[in-house]
């Protein structure tokens, strides 16, 4: 028996099954190993009417239970944050209900962090995709771990168990658009993992991946700003070889490759005035590339999700 207060959130998705089996089973669970815990569910937007086995169970199992109601069914993301917002336990797992039948899971997360970590997430030790998707998915993987400022595991499944002190900063960052595998690494928390074989059905969205390799380029690096400052360098230099080759032609009708033209009346004044304004639209954009970068350090977010009511059984 652990004398801590452990609290467990999961997320109720449209299609899944809460059994009365499996409440009893992974209530036993914590109530065998840990002194004090609450279980919380959040209803991401489903029928109500799916939760009256809960609301049909003993009151000694229903006093440990939530539900959290949200008006509106919000990105899965969004509703974790919303338990975690319930969540007031000294260690909280994030635990999806399919794995409610194996509460074996939530001690074996228990048991390593308690090694000096403040993180620990399950690592999918034999995800299964196909050739194509496996290297679209490394390529991507790759340039966000080599050009940004963070390291996500491709095997990563976002179920963890996570301490107290690291949960009140991760609900400091409620950012809508930052990808969730990354959380762990911008917390900077010792983290760990433990591998687990399981099947999960990955609905691949290339469009999705390219999406959000672009949200954390762009989100944790200056990458943009870098590239828009190297592109004005370089068209100053651009802008001044072909200033330099206008006059050059206009003096001497002679190119800087050494080469007799005849020059031609407005043409040196049309290339001075191009090269001058491509280089100035340039500064622009690198400009307001630093502003957009400020603004969106310090803009404010909205609301992640809408509660409609809580339900304490």
């Amino acid at each position: 028996m652990n004398n801590t207060f452990f609290s467990l959130v999961s997320v109720y998705q449209d299609l899944e099954r809460i059994s009365s089996d499996s409440i009893y089973l992974i209530d036993a669970s914590i109530k065998n190993n840990f002194s004090d815990y609450e279980i919380i569910i959040v209803n991401n937007g489903s029928d109500k009417k799916q939760f009256r086995k809960i609301h049909e169970l003993e009151d000694l199992i229903k006093k440990n239970i939530t539900i959290v109601n949200l008006s509106k069914k919000v990105e899965k993301s969004s509703a974790v944050i919303a338990g975690l917002d319930q969540a007031n336990g000294d260690f909280t797992a994030i635990i999806d209900l399919s794995f409610w039948e194996n509460p074996k899971i939530i001690l074996n997360l228990y048991n390593k962090i308690q090694s000096g970590f403040d993180i620990v997430y399950l690592r999918q030790s034999n995800r299964r995709m196909n050739y194509i998707h496996t290297l679209i998915y490394k390529m991507i993987y790759y340039m966000i771990n080599r050009l940004s400022e963070i390291n996500i595991d491709m095997n990563m499944y976002f179920n963890f168990l996570i301490s107290r002190r690291a949960l009140n900063s991760l609900l400091q960052l409620r950012e809508r658009q930052v990808v969730q595998k990354a959380i762990f690494t911008v917390l900077g928390y010792a983290t760990s993992y433990i591998e687990l074989e399981f099947e999960r059905k990955e609905k691949f969205s290339f469009t999705r991946q390219i999406k959000d390799a672009v949200i954390l380029i762009t989100f944790y690096t200056n990458i943009l700003s870098k590239i828009l400052f190297i592109s004005f360098l370089s068209s100053v230099f651009f802008s001044i070889l072909m200033i330099g080759n206008a006059l050059m032609v206009k003096l001497f009708h002679m190119n800087i490759l050494g080469s007799k033209v005849i020059a031609v009346p407005g043409w040196s004044y049309i290339i001075v005035m191009n090269s001058i304004t491509f280089s100035v639209l340039i500064l622009i954009l690198y400009i307001f590339s630093i502003y957009l970068s400020i603004i969106q350090s310090s803009v404010k977010k909205g609301p992640l999700y809408f509660l409609e009511s809580i339900e304490r059984l």
